[in-house]
């Protein structure tokens, strides 16, 4: 995992943030933010379902919406190393209440 800069490619983006695609075959899914890869300014994304800690979604944050919420408990644990597993994450989408939540990627 990279450190964010000011002036990065994904600045304004946070670990445990939760972010929607805008563009792509998954467009319309959510996701958290596990990692922001500023060497390639990627940010690498989780669901609990298809994308989970081993194997994160890697997305330019072109495309992809901010949103407010952030998982803080993610978050916590993501920065000190802690393992998180798919059931977390998707208990973390199971206490949303998105109209329409579409869950991961295709």
């Amino acid at each position: 995992m990279m450190n964010v800069k000011a002036n990065s490619l994904i600045h304004g983006f946070e670990i445990g943030q939760l972010v929607y695609s805008k563009a792509g075959r998954d467009k319309g899914h959510y996701y958290l933010i596990y990692a922001l890869d500023e060497a390639r300014g990627r940010a690498l994304l989780v669901d609990g379902r298809k994308r989970n800690a081993e194997n994160p979604k890697v997305k330019n944050p072109v495309h992809l919406q901010k949103t407010n919420t952030v998982n803080e408990n993610f978050k916590e644990k993501v920065l000190n190393k802690s393992v998180i597993t798919s059931k977390e994450i998707n208990e973390f989408f199971n206490s949303l209440e998105l109209t329409g939540l579409k869950q991961g990627g295709v």
